[in-house]
């Protein structure tokens, strides 16, 4: 059984315990009292007997029994991420294509999953370089990473800067399965990403009661990075969307007579 301890229980379980934090995803380690406090999504710790997970809200879930992987209690391969789970078993892994381990814990009836961290290629920043930081010249790096749900999105080096992907938030529990028409009514405040034909995402967010969607498939004489307003261009008519510099939005392109007209974020 899974539940949410009370501070004075989680206090209780630290004083008798090793406190040491271990982040699964990227292997880094930190000191603090384990399932007290504020913490860092995807960090799992151990407490005497007690395995404590952070949730994507930040908020820390504690089993009841020991936190070692529980064998047959455990799916035989990695379950869907919020799947409902009736397994008494606080912590399954799972081997990803990397070798490293992919961590599974049963929630209120919920599997919460945190993936391990696979390593970019060498030549590679070890973490997502900021956009448009400078990038070896003359190279055509593209770097993989992961997002803390798993999913993978690319840095890419055009030999002067770096051109990082917009990666896809991390599913809210209210969304669909698959894309709503833009404008459709809509509760919440859900974040979510959809994969495409392109092998991106398209994004949506529920904002006002309405669902605001916008697609990454680029269509040919798209530009990858947002060209400056009045650029050259050479297909006439094309429209496009970036991403870049619009939170939780887009902004869209057209070339008109030869040069991009770019307008603001919607």
């Amino acid at each position: 059984m899974i539940r949410r301890l009370s501070a004075a229980a989680l206090l209780a379980i630290a004083m008798f315990a090793c406190t040491r934090v271990l982040d699964i995803g990227d292997e880094r380690a930190a000191d603090g009292p384990c399932g007290e406090g504020s913490c860092r999504p995807g960090v799992m710790c151990k407490a005497d007997c007690a395995s404590c997970f952070c949730s994507d809200k930040a908020e820390w879930y504690c089993s009841t029994t020991c936190a070692e992987d529980a064998g047959s209690d455990c799916p035989a391969t990695a379950p869907v991420e919020r799947s409902s789970c009736t397994t008494t078993a606080p912590r399954c892994t799972y081997q990803n294509p990397c070798g490293e381990l992919d961590t599974a814990i049963c929630i209120d009836g919920t599997w919460a999953y945190y993936y391990g961290r696979c390593p970019p290629p060498p030549g590679c920043p070890p973490d997502p370089p900021p956009l448009g930081s400078p990038c070896p010249p003359g190279s055509t790096l593209r770097c993989p990473y992961q997002n803390k749900c798993g999913v993978v999105f690319h840095a890419v080096c055009d030999g002067s800067g770096w051109f990082v992907e917009r990666p896809p938030p991390c599913p809210d529990a209210g969304c669909p399965t698959t894309p709503p028409e833009p404008r459709a009514t809509c509760t919440g405040d859900a974040k979510c990403a959809w994969p495409n034909a392109c092998g991106t995402f398209d994004f949506g967010y529920c904002a006002g009661g309405y669902w605001t969607i916008s697609g990454t498939c680029r269509p040919a004489g798209c530009p990858m990075a947002l060209p400056p307003y009045g650029a050259p261009c050479s297909h006439e008519g094309v429209e496009c969307t970036w991403a870049q510099g619009c939170e939780g939005g887009v902004r869209m392109g057209r070339c008109i007579d030869g040069t991009w007209r770019v307008g603001p974020c919607i």
